[in-house]
């Protein structure tokens, strides 16, 4: 199976690395091996998939995902007594 083609410029906020990626043809592949494409995964609704990303982009903000940050506590056990 092919990956999908890459997009050629972001619509995202921050450094767009879209110009970074040069087409390997042999390596633009994906491993069938790591493909679950017979999994039983139910599908979601719109509304569903949008409260899990507000769910996952509030996770990231509160970790410090968000601005690129390591996740607090990562260095030293901070936080840990």
């Amino acid at each position: 199976m092919r990956a999908p083609a890459v997009q050629t410029s972001c619509s995202q906020a921050g450094p767009c690395s879209c110009s970074d990626y040069r087409a390997i043809p042999d390596l633009d592949v994906y491993d069938q091996q790591n493909l679950d494409d017979d999994g039983e995964f139910s599908d979601i609704s719109l509304s569903e998939r949008l409260a899990a990303e507000r769910e996952m982009r509030k996770r990231d903000r509160d970790e410090g995902r968000a601005e690129g940050r390591m996740r607090r506590g990562i260095l030293y056990g901070e936080g840990t007594s």
